[in-house]
C-alpha cells in the first residue's frame, strides 16, 4: 500500500490513484463577497457597500470556484 502526500499541491497518492485533498472550512465562518468582481474596479466602484454581501465561507468558496 503506497501512501504518500505532496503537501504543497495537496495531492494524495494512494495505491497508484491520485486524490486532491480539500481543506476543511468551518461552517460558521463568513466572508465578504463582492457582487461585481474586483477585477472591474477600474470601470465600477466595487468597494461600495452596496456591492458587498456577508455570506458563509463555504458558499463563497463554491461561488468563486463556479464562476
Amino acid at each position: 500500500m503506497d501512501k504518500t502526500i505532496n503537501s504543497h499541491d495537496r495531492i494524495l497518492n494512494f495505491d497508484g490513484k491520485l486524490y486532491r485533498l480539500q481543506r476543511v472550512i468551518d461552517k460558521t465562518e463568513t466572508d465578504i463577497h463582492h457582487l461585481i468582481g474586483r477585477r472591474y474596479r477600474q470601470k465600477y466602484n466595487t468597494n461600495a457597500e452596496i456591492n458587498k454581501v456577508r455570506i458563509n465561507r463555504r458558499k463563497h468558496v463554491a461561488l468563486n470556484a463556479f464562476f
